[in-house]
């Protein structure tokens, strides 16, 4: 097969057997490669010999012919391992197969050309079958992350005009966004190929219909089997979802559509202003007054199952692994939660322990639930719109690739002008000192807080700085003393004026005026909440 006659796939090839030679009419012999997508199928090959690499005494005399084979087998050993590394998280190849040793001492010592020479042709042989392999996963991953792209623009265009249209609707203007947007509309989608949709569709056949059966059979989910308005007294406190509490809910006419929120109050509001006040709406499944019994003994493990089965093998650790794993399941995102939320705890292993976080394990039972409710709805016939099996799906690979030639761009103009005097060279610790990240201010902390827990901020500081220093614009400061809640500790508005303007100063004279007057490099958060309000007093003025 010549490089120009790999074919483009959709779906990634994860385990490849080497066939036998088969007569292929006017071209001789050919060599046959089985390509499979599924992850639990075995790796075989028809070539005979030994997956033990050759050992030979450096003093034992090697013809040329056994140091041709010998060579051979050490290139066709790398290409396998060049391979394995880049794409080995989920795909597999054979071993390389080849004579042992003492098999080449007894065929060189019986001068016995034919058979070193087949040997050596078996073993470019595996080399070209490899070869192979890997353009032909080369061109399937280039492939996906291109209509990934497309497939994210076109959403983009379309959220864009949506926008625009609900802005003129509202008498307001309607200008076109001119960068990315990043509503629900722009990323609730991505391109999917034949596995990602059947894993998905495993996921809902497997995990989220029969958690909503569960809940059907113990009397713990209200729903109806046609679209008789008349099935359901809307009117009942028991089915009302205006309640500040998790749950799964059904609007029906004019809205008809189905879904979960953590706030049936706040939901009912927004879909009354989206729909129409007469619309009316049940709670489906009250989330928080689930039997503890029932989670305990069915529903938690039947989800927790389901979750090691979707979940990735570890985090990834470069954007090719991310890709590989998007491109092969449920989404990315999808598959990290599971794997925090079935993961133990272990400090030097990303997403692991959640399961002990609040809330982690509940957005996993609520969307699974939405989901089963929504194919409980199909099974029955009930006509219901909107985001469908949301979880499942994002358009964050597609944003990666949008965005990310802009980002590596923009990064490497940053490098070129940094470097392009010596004393800017802030690879050269010699000659420029690294300077702590200058972040802008610190995230209060509940009483309940586990003890080894890390604020977001303090770990993306760590994690693209190799652990470096860093500081905070407001220093220790916090929004609100001891606070109760989570949005307490988030409430940046609680900041003061004074604390505003320490702030700017802080930031001012030991971050932005040591870099103007010495140059170097520094990361620094450009602390909107400090800089806006001396901004807007300044205006007042």
């Amino acid at each position: 097969m010549r490089g120009s006659q790999i074919p483009v796939l959709s779906n990634l090839p994860r385990r490849f057997t080497f066939g036998g030679y088969e007569e292929s009419t006017g071209a001789g012999r050919r060599i046959v490669v089985y390509v499979s997508t599924a992850a639990d199928n075995t790796c075989e090959t028809s070539f005979d010999g030994t997956a033990t690499p050759i050992q030979w005494d450096a003093d034992e005399y090697m013809s040329e012919e056994v140091w041709h084979i010998i060579d051979a087998a050490a290139k066709t050993d790398n290409v396998r391992t060049d391979l394995l590394d880049s794409y080995g998280c989920v795909v597999d190849v054979p071993p390389v197969m080849r004579p042992t040793t003492d098999e080449l001492l007894i065929a060189q010592g019986m001068n016995d050309h034919g058979t070193l020479r087949e040997w050596h042709e078996r073993i470019t042989d595996q080399h070209h079958l490899l070869s192979i392999a890997e353009r032909l996963i080369d061109r399937c991953v280039c492939n996906f992350r291109m209509k990934s792209k497309e497939h994210f623009l076109k959403h983009q265009e379309r959220a864009k005009k949506k926008k625009a249209a609900e802005a003129r609707a509202a008498g307001k203007s309607a200008e076109r966004e001119d960068g990315v947007l990043l509503n629900f509309d722009a990323l609730n989608d991505r391109f999917t190929n034949s596995v990602m949709v059947a894993k998905a569709n495993e996921y809902r056949e497997e995990v989220a219909l029969p958690m909503f059966k569960i809940l059907k059979e113990n009397g713990e989910a209200i729903t109806h089997g046609c679209e008789n308005n008349q099935d359901i007294n809307y009117g009942h406190p028991a089915h009302k979802i205006g309640l500040k509490q998790p749950l799964v809910y059904y609007a029906h006419e004019p809205a008809y559509k189905s879904g979960s929120t953590g706030n049936g109050s706040q939901k009912e509001d927004i879909l009354t202003q989206r729909f129409d006040s007469d619309t009316q709406y049940y709670k489906a499944v009250g989330l928080s007054n689930i039997s503890p019994v029932l989670q305990r003994e069915k529903l938690s493990p039947l989800l927790l199952k389901g979750l090691r089965k979707f979940r990735c093998p570890r985090a990834p650790e470069t954007v090719l692994e991310a890709i590989l794993y998007d491109m092969t399941g449920p989404s990315l995102g999808f598959q990290l939660h599971a794997m925090a939320v079935t993961e133990p705890y272990d400090e030097n292993v990303l997403c692991s322990g959640a399961l002990n976080v609040t809330g982690f394990l509940y957005n996993h039972y609520r969307m699974a639930i939405e989901s089963g409710y929504q194919l409980d709805l199909t099974e029955h016939g009930l006509h219901h719109v909107g985001a469908m099996f949301e979880h499942l799906m994002s358009g964050g690979g597609g944003l990666y690739e949008a965005v990310n030639c802009g980002l590596e761009d923009f990064a490497q103009r940053v490098h070129n002008d940094l470097v392009a005097d010596d004393s800017n060279d802030y690879s050269n610790t010699s000659q420029l000192a690294r300077r702590p990240f200058s972040l802008a201010w610190k995230v209060g902390r509940l009483e309940t807080c586990p003890r080894k827990f890390q604020e977001a901020k303090k770990v993306v500081a760590w994690g693209i700085s190799d652990r470096r220093e860093y500081s905070n614009g407001f220093g220790e400061q916090v929004p609100v003393v001891g606070p109760k809640t989570i949005d307490e500790c988030y409430d940046y508005r609680k900041f003061t004026p004074a604390q505003c303007k320490d702030a700017v100063t802080n930031t001012e004279v030991n971050v932005i005026v040591p870099v103007e007057k010495n140059g170097g490099f520094q990361v620094l958060d450009v602390n909107q909440v400090a800089f806006d309000h001396i901004r807007s007093k300044k205006r007042k003025r």
